[in-house]
């Protein structure tokens, strides 16, 4: 019998986006365990995850353990991996994107919120200037504590109404918002972070049967969807910290949408294309927001 060790990070999230994956292999004959992980960003609740303290803070000790042959697959949320991967490893599938907007959880009326909490360079300074008298402070934690966090109102002993969680997350973990006001965030106010909303099944290259195996998972349009935005994200030479907002939908047969919203020092820069070939709707959208 093949076997299969699948690595992902100890959240319940992570392992609930997991499960697809195990559930194919175990579906084609595969023996599957599985070997989690608490990564460098789930240790570190001292503060923001800011650029300045790297990248890869939900990945690097997965991806080690995928290069040194501790697992088989790594399966991660696309939106936490770097554009530059290790060498050796591939792309196994990328399965449908769920929701990639972000939801505001608050404990009062929109026009009562002083103080916001979030984990997020980008919702931080988009929502900033889209709601400019409330103020933000930063949080840490998986889902659960967070929405505990709201539920209790505070953090760190500051008083807080709200915060900022993707949509995603809070849908796969069906997580009891009862009390709460749920107000998803308008992309006109803060797009998702490149590839939010989607997993990602990585493997070594040289293992193309599960390459195989997991290639029916692979759903193509959000494959292409995320490549694109994550190879934004590329051409402006950021990482998953960057301040930048993305989002690539295709609006009918042949036409795609391609919005972005990339904060800089002093301004928020906005675009949005539309057209056939993605390849052009990258280049304008990148040469638009280095400036």
């Amino acid at each position: 019998m093949k076997t299969c060790i699948i690595g992902t990070r100890s959240s319940e999230l992570a392992k609930i986006q997991a499960t697809p994956i195990h559930d194919q292999l175990a579906k084609l004959g595969y023996k599957v365990s599985w070997k989690l992980f608490t990564t460098s960003g789930d240790i570190w609740q001292q503060g923001p995850l800011d650029p300045s303290r790297g990248n890869d803070f939900f990945s690097k000790e997965i991806d080690r353990a995928l290069i040194t042959r501790e697992i088989d697959v790594a399966v991660h949320s696309l939106k936490d991996l770097s554009v530059s991967r290790p060498d050796g490893l591939i792309f196994a599938c990328i399965p449908t994107r769920f929701d990639p907007a972000d939801w505001l959880i608050h404990t009062h009326p929109l026009e009562k919120i002083t103080k916001i909490a979030t984990s997020s360079v980008r919702r931080e300074k988009m929502l900033q200037a889209a709601w400019p008298k409330i103020e933000f402070t930063w949080i840490r934690g998986n889902i659960t504590t967070r929405v505990a966090s709201i539920k209790n109102g505070s953090v760190r002993s500051q008083p807080i109404q709200g915060t900022v969680l993707a949509a995603a997350g809070l849908k796969r973990l069906n997580i009891d918002l009862n009390g709460l006001y749920v107000t998803p965030i308008s992309f006109d106010d803060c797009l998702p972070a490149p590839g939010q909303g989607a997993i990602v099944a990585e493997i070594r290259v040289e293992d193309q049967d599960l390459k195989a195996s997991l290639e029916p998972l692979s759903h193509s349009l959000t494959t292409e969807c995320v490549n694109a935005e994550r190879m934004l994200l590329k051409k402006l030479g950021g990482g998953c910290q960057m301040p930048l907002g993305v989002l690539v939908e295709k609006i009918n047969h042949d036409l795609f949408s391609f919005r972005s919203m990339y904060a800089h020092e002093r301004r928020i820069v906005k675009t949005r294309y539309t057209g056939k070939n993605l390849d052009e709707l990258l280049d304008k959208t990148a040469n638009e927001l280095v400036i």
